[in-house]
């Protein structure tokens, strides 16, 4: 028989009870009670109630049936209220359905379902309440809620309802969350008790897994993410804009992200980016005037590196760099103009060492080296051509001077060096001199020169013995000392990086 319209309850107004019912149960119930079939279906008792309602005429049989919607009701309303234990209302609504095989079942079908469909929305949330406490499947409160859940939701003859009441609840979860209302941690164990007792395939379990594998993702993020954020914390900015870059191009291969951490961790980022710049300027600065230069140009360097032209550290550079340093760098801006002046400038060390004999074009030069000659805290710069011609400079605490055009052979104790004569006779094909720097130019300490057949030494003739006695001298003082330098392209960051 078809229920009447105000019989149709669903789960959200099972706490209403239409006047209809109210009236019923109020006034029509107490007199009806008298009957004991009613007695036996309140009870529970099947068997008894069946056995009464066969010995009814159809009509009176008629009546028990149009009432059992208004028993239905009142009896699940109970329960929402409750005032009744799920186990006693669901043998109350069995006893029910089983007074006639072929009409009662499709009676109290929508109460069986609606009561089932409410009982595992309470075990679900039971389930959840202690997987948030114990986060294990195994408890003896998880164990008994899911096999409580197992048995009740296998049971139902049509499992549509309680899909659709699990999927509403869980649903209601991630809308909460969404909204800001429901912590991880609860969300979290909604989630994983929804993938336990859901069915596989039905939509409350795809919610709930999705759910799941969201949860487990922002306690991911969240871990990098306050890593991120005790770098900023520790005022550790380009450290925290490191990691934050990582995890953006590392954990997030889309611009949609669900869990809201990428925007999360772009934002901490863009923080770091911002409030480093002047912070670092700052300690820079601050390094350099305490004495600490070398620790300011690290972080000027690595500033240089994050920003770019973002951020103008030039001032500060400046604050770091001697003044030889600046005029060498600006000398080695045009510094083959400068060569090619300076070889015919009148520079000439001793009487063999004349530049404007030399033709630039053949001598240019390709690496460049610093050191310091006379131990003045100045470093002479050497510009180096492929057969070891070195075109020498000094800064005199005004300009960079030039010192000459010399063949160098090796350093020996400063301030001096061995050199071979680039200008020599036509006719003398070998040569030693020593040569010493101070006062910012070259003087020859001794020589030798020969043709192979007569010897000179610092302008006399003598004999090869006296000659090869000068040359043993020489090669005795020749050292192994190694000096720093590279190619000519990179004078700025060689010359700066001078002393480091």
């Amino acid at each position: 028989m078809k229920t009447k319209k105000w019989q149709v309850v669903t789960i959200s107004s099972l706490a209403v009870i239409v006047v209809e019912v109210v009236l019923f149960f109020l006034l029509t119930l107490p007199a009806m009670r008298t009957n004991s079939l009613f007695k036996a279906l309140e009870s529970g008792d099947a068997t008894e109630a069946r056995d009464i309602y066969g010995k009814l005429s159809s009509g009176k049989q008629s009546k028990v049936r149009e009432k059992l919607g208004d028993f239905g009701t009142y009896q699940v309303n109970e329960y929402i209220n409750g005032k009744l234990e799920y186990d006693k209302l669901s043998k109350q609504l069995e006893a029910a359905s089983k007074l006639d095989k072929k009409k009662c079942p499709e009676i109290m079908e929508e109460y069986i379902g609606k009561a089932s469909s409410v009982e595992l929305v309470n075990i679900f949330e039971t389930a959840s309440k202690d997987y948030l406490v114990n986060e294990d499947y195994y408890s003896d409160t998880f164990e008994d809620c899911s096999d409580r859940f197992s048995e009740i939701y296998y049971s139902m003859d049509n499992s549509d309802m309680a899909d659709d009441e699990l999927e509403a609840c869980i649903q209601s979860k991630q809308d909460a969350f969404d909204a800001g209302d429901l912590e991880i941690d609860e969300y979290k164990a909604y989630a994983n008790a929804g993938t336990y007792l859901f069915s596989y395939g039905t939509e409350a379990y795809d919610i709930a897994s999705d759910m799941s594998d969201k949860a487990y993702y922002i306690g991911v993020y969240q871990e990098d993410l306050d890593e991120a954020q005790e770098y900023y914390d520790n005022e550790e900015y380009f450290e925290c804009i490191e990691y934050c870059d990582d995890e953006l191009e590392w954990s997030f291969y889309s611009d949609e992200d669900e869990t809201g951490y990428k925007a999360k961790f772009q934002t901490l980022r863009d923080d770091a980016y911002e409030t480093g710049k002047t912070y670092y300027l700052d300690k820079a600065e601050s390094l350099i005037n305490s004495g600490d230069t070398y620790g300011g140009e690290e972080i000027l360097t690595k500033m240089d590196e994050v920003y770019g032209d973002d951020v103008d550290t030039s001032a500060v550079w400046a604050l770091t760099r001697a003044a030889w340093m600046t005029a060498y760098v600006d000398f080695m801006g045009d510094w083959e103009s400068h060569i090619r002046a300076d070889v015919v400038s009148g520079v000439k060390v001793g009487n063999y060492d004349d530049p404007s004999t030399v033709n630039v074009d053949d001598y240019l030069p390709y690496d460049i080296y610093l050191y310091d000659f006379d131990d003045n805290g100045v470093p002479e710069m050497m510009l180096r051509t492929y057969d070891y011609r070195y075109y020498i400079y000094t800064y005199d605490g005004s300009n960079v001077v030039f010192t000459g055009l010399l063949s160098l052979v090796s350093l020996t104790e400063k301030p001096r060096l061995l050199a071979e004569p680039i200008s020599m006779p036509e006719n003398m094909v070998q040569g030693y001199e020593l040569l010493e720097f101070a006062n910012n130019a070259w003087t020859v300490v001794e020589y030798y020169i020969t043709d192979g057949v007569t010897y000179e030494v610092n302008g006399e003739s003598v004999s090869m013995e006296t000659a090869e006695e000068m040359h043993n001298r020489f090669e005795d003082m020749q050292t192994s000392e190694y000096i720093d330098y590279d190619s000519i392209d990179n004078y700025e960051d060689f010359i700066y990086s001078y002393g480091q």
